[in-house]
């Protein structure tokens, strides 16, 4: 799955999978979780994450969240993109010798500290300090990708962010992204 995924430069998988790995492992470290394990496990969550998706919904991505998001819409093309986190977890739970966690972390990917995100619509409360490293930089990633000023880039979403990122494990998380990015 993860090979038909990646197999073009300008695949989803390429653009978004990557860089995600590479900031969640990096965030890791700098809030002192410094374990193989702990960067293992994001790694590996950042290139699982999206995996059952189909190419209409990585395709647009953003689209598909903003429907997921929207609880009225009862279609089954959203019904079956708000549920992918639970169908890429229980993959996830199929496959031998994976560290654990990572399926926890896949099924958190969208939710928000708000409450507002899907498929369970926890609260900050609920997730876990390693879906929130992954949960903030997602966003982050999305946020400045096809920017050309990657500097203001940055500034403007820490400064929209900061009143989103601010309860649970979310906090300490953000206090780290944004001691290491400004």
């Amino acid at each position: 799955m993860l090979k038909k995924q990646s197999n073009t430069p300008d695949a989803f998988y390429s653009q978004h999978a990557g860089p995600l790995a590479m900031v969640t492992t990096v965030f890791c470290q700098q809030l002192g979780w410094v374990s193989e394990s702990s960067q293992v496990k994001l790694a590996m969550a950042a290139l699982m994450h999206d995996m059952v998706l189909s190419d209409e919904h990585l395709h647009d991505v953003q689209k598909w969240n903003e429907r997921a998001r929207n609880s009225q819409d009862k279609s089954p093309e959203t019904l079956k993109y708000r549920n992918h986190p639970i169908e890429a977890a229980k993959l996830i739970q199929t496959i031998k010798n994976l560290p654990p966690d990572i399926d926890q972390i896949i099924l958190q990917h969208h939710e928000t500290p708000d409450a507002k995100g899907f498929p369970r619509g926890l609260n900050s409360g609920w997730i876990s300090p390693m879906s929130a490293v992954f949960i903030i930089s997602e966003d982050l990633i999305q946020f400045i990708s096809d920017s050309e000023d990657l500097r203001n880039r940055i500034n403007e979403f820490v400064n929209l962010r900061e009143k989103i990122y601010v309860e649970g494990n979310f906090k300490r998380v953000f206090q780290a992204l944004k001691a290491n990015l400004l």
